[in-house]
């Protein structure tokens, strides 16, 4: 018998993600204003150009993590539990087993870390993330053969 494979996630991470997607999005969208204003109101030589493009660029990844926080509002509160037999959801209701033949689609995004599964059995996506808060992405990796092994096509995306 294959391990189980848990997606838990502490709840302090569930309190910053609630808090810190709606505050990343408003400091990218002023940050992008300042510099705006600073363009307009100064000279431009080389030096302020280049910290202006690098501030644009911070500011859309911040704008695009508070998207993907807003969006996936309730994968902290879940729990998720991947085996052989498929996914295990319990969002706050009883759990739900969704099936490996039920997965349409899977999604994963490199940078983020983030497996996404649909289906049109389940109203929200599943979104698995790095549980084990490090680089290697342990559990990630497994859960990523398991999807494999299930004959399901993985669509690789950076962000």
């Amino acid at each position: 018998m294959e391990a189980t494979l848990a997606f838990r996630y502490p709840r302090w991470i569930a309190v910053t993600a609630l808090l810190g997607a709606p505050l990343s999005g408003v400091a990218g969208a002023i940050m992008i204003a300042a510099v705006v204003l600073g363009l307009l109101r100064s000279e431009l030589d080389v030096a302020h150009l280049a910290s202006s493009v690098f501030l644009v660029l911070l500011s859309v990844l911040m704008i695009y993590a508070s998207y993907m926080g807003i969006r996936f509002w309730y994968v902290p509160f879940s729990d998720y539990e991947v085996d052989g037999s498929g996914v295990t959801v319990k969002h706050v209701s009883p759990s739900q087993l969704l099936p490996w033949r039920d997965v349409v689609s899977a999604r994963y995004r490199r940078f983020a870390g983030q497996l996404e599964l649909s289906s049109p059995s389940i109203s929200r996506p599943i979104v698995l993330t790095n549980v084990d808060m490090n680089w290697t992405r342990a559990t990630l990796s497994r859960a990523l053969d398991l999807v494999k092994s299930n004959a399901i096509t993985i669509h690789y995306q950076l962000l």
